[in-house]
């Protein structure tokens, strides 16, 4: 099978590629270009599931599990930074790890932390569609995002060809992956951007 192929085979529907979640397991999703979509879906299943550990990696973008009401379904850790997390933080309904990146694999590894593992049952990360040669790319921030591939027992893509691609060791082959999500998003206009701004000015 090409690789055109195998990601037409594992193009699917945020729905479906999350249904695989279930109770006591632990998603990880790593700082910088959240999958919104992907995210968002899950926690339409709070009623479905119970303990699903969600370990985010210094927020950028808000999700409904930092909301009260979803501690039962979806206990959260903050990794990193607290960023957008910090009131529910400063409200005790999440917990907090203050960890340096390169710290990460000593989390995974459970031969380094016996007992001590957060292990990565389904890794949640947002990519650019696959190039020439069937490598999609993390965009511009790496992170530890190829320790987390190389820890994660099922990868879920969301893709979005928004993202740049970049040089370095930031890309990630169709095979790696799992399931695939597409959802690129809409950038604004300069003229929308620009109106944006201007909104946020303070009146002199």
């Amino acid at each position: 099978m090409n690789w055109q192929d195998e990601y037409k085979s594992k193009l699917t529907t945020a729905e479906d590629a999350v249904r695989p979640i279930k109770s006591g397991d632990r998603v990880h999703i790593p700082l910088t270009e959240p999958p919104e979509l992907l995210a968002n879906t899950l926690a339409l299943r709070k009623d479905e599931v119970k303990g699903v550990h969600i370990d985010v990696s210094a927020p950028v973008a808000p999700m409904p599990w930092f909301n009260p009401g979803y501690e039962d379904s979806f206990p959260v850790t903050i990794w990193n930074y607290a960023s957008i997390a910090r009131l529910a933080l400063q409200e005790k309904r999440l917990d907090y790890i203050p960890l340096a990146i390169s710290a990460a694999p000593h989390v995974f590894d459970s031969e380094r932390r016996p007992g001590e593992t957060k292990p990565i049952d389904h890794l949640l990360i947002k990519v650019t569609a696959p190039n020439e040669r069937g490598y999609c790319s993390f965009g511009h921030s790496l992170w530890y995002k190829q320790t987390c591939v190389k820890y994660a027992k099922r990868i879920i893509a969301e893709v979005d060809d928004t993202l740049p691609r970049c040089f370095g060791d930031t890309f990630i082959h169709v095979s790696q992956v799992d399931a695939f999500v597409e959802n690129t998003l809409k950038l604004p206009t300069a003229e929308e951007a620009e109106a944006a701004v201007s909104a946020m000015e303070p009146e002199r």
